[in-house]
């Protein structure tokens, strides 16, 4: 019996996912948590055979938990789940090393569909992400927030949100200098002067 973990900050969809595969008797549901950190806890107790990992959670984001547990070199594989616009995320999800990204707006049976495809050795994106490789394998973004990388997006949407570069540090923790160092390089980027511009750009790129 293949084990599941589930990763989201919305009670309703933890709920409903472990429903679906509690129905089955091909998975197991170890666990599920809204926080990042919680759940690297877990996996480096009990590994899952796939988490299924919402990309943005009140601690750290889907990338940085992903990041993580690949360092710890724990055997899980990851779907991505999220609102987030596809053209951007599920490219970057792709290009991390994720196994499989699926929107929040589809059909339950569709994330069991891509659970179960994962876990049989496929991968599971949207046809959009796939066919927005270039021939070296790089996502084919043409809109500046495309240019950020996955820390840098993190940052943009906490900044985007109201934190101060001392909220972030201690959510992160890394120090306050290297947040600001971040801030100057993501304003940069994006050809920004200010937070309200910002959160503007990010607006655009979210599907909420």
């Amino acid at each position: 019996m293949k084990s599941i973990a589930i990763i989201d900050d919305h009670p309703a969809i933890r709920i409903a996912i472990r429903g679906l595969f509690h129905n089955t008797n091909a998975f197991n549901v170890l666990f599920d948590t809204d926080k990042g950190t919680n759940g690297l806890a877990f996996l480096k107790k009990q590994a899952a055979d796939l988490i299924i990992l919402d990309l943005e959670l009140p601690d750290i984001d889907g990338f940085e938990v992903w990041q993580r547990v690949c360092a710890a070199h724990l055997p899980c594989k990851v779907l991505f789940l999220s609102a987030k616009n596809e053209n951007i995320y599920a490219l970057r999800a792709l290009k991390c090393g994720a196994h499989g990204y699926i929107s929040k707006s589809r059909d339950l049976e569709d994330i069991f569909q891509a659970a179960s495809m994962i876990l049989s050795g496929y991968t599971f994106f949207p046809q959009t992400a796939m066919q927005s490789l270039n021939s070296a394998g790089d996502p084919a973004l043409d809109c500046a927030i495309g240019r950020l990388s996955n820390r840098e997006l993190m940052i943009a949407r906490l900044l985007a949100q109201g934190l101060s570069n001392l909220d972030i540090s201690r959510q992160l923790a890394i120090s306050n200098k290297t947040v600001s160092t971040y801030k100057t390089r993501i304003f940069q980027k994006l050809n920004v002067q200010s937070v309200m511009q910002l959160a503007q750009q990010v607006q655009i790129h979210a599907a909420d």
